[in-house]
């Protein structure tokens, strides 16, 4: 009976794990499949408390294709900061969202592969 319980845990973790993967996939990476990619500059950096102590998270402005001048704080923190002032890298959008921009290459949940996965590589 304990070695069903066992099965019937590990199953349901399992189908837990899968629609995470998919919410994530479904509302992280599908607004970006038909979006558009242009450069920006990082400008600066946020500071933020992390576990052990502080890290950066760079500050990055873009000029999106309908003309919006965007500022958009990366995911992805590090101490010494991963980029320089004045460094130009590649940002990903949603069409009509820029606000919601990316540093392309950064935020990575899956290995790259092609297709969905390539944006993010």
């Amino acid at each position: 009976m304990k070695v069903m319980h066992i099965v019937i845990f590990f199953l349901l973790g399992l189908g837990l794990m899968f629609l995470s993967a998919t919410a994530y996939i479904f509302f992280h990476i599908r607004p970006f499949q038909n979006g558009l990619e242009t450069q920006g500059a990082v400008i600066g950096f946020v500071k933020r408390r992390v576990k052990h102590g502080k890290a950066y998270a760079p500050l990055v402005r873009f000029v999106a294709r309908n003309g919006q001048e965007v500022t958009i704080t990366g995911i992805i923190n590090s101490e010494p900061p991963a980029y320089q002032i004045g460094q130009i890298v590649t940002v990903a959008y949603p069409l009509h969202q820029p606000e919601q921009a990316r540093i392309k290459g950064k935020g990575k949940l899956f290995l790259c592969l092609p297709s969905v996965w390539q944006l993010f590589c």
